[in-house]
């Protein structure tokens, strides 16, 4: 049985598919330590730059946040942030 272009072209894709997928999976394996400590910085940051909106919030954007997403713990967080800074 031979094979016509099409079919080696596609064993190829996937074979080489195959490959990359289990190197890749190796790489994660190996490094995982690595790449947890990485998703908790990059996890931080987003909160850091999260709680900076949050500090810029004007209070008429707390209220239609908080009227929006019906949370008023979200007015009561920027009341008392604006009472910390004072």
């Amino acid at each position: 049985m031979t094979m016509n272009k099409d079919q080696r072209l596609a064993l190829t894709v996937f074979t080489v598919g195959a490959v990359a997928t289990a190197g890749i999976t190796v790489l994660i394996a190996m490094n995982r330590e690595k790449l947890q400590e990485k998703f908790l910085e990059i996890k931080s940051d987003f909160t850091a730059i999260s709680r900076n909106r949050m500090d810029e919030m004007t209070e008429e954007v707390a209220m239609k946040t908080a009227k929006l997403t019906h949370n008023p713990k979200i007015n009561q967080e920027w009341v008392e942030r604006q009472w910390d800074m004072i």
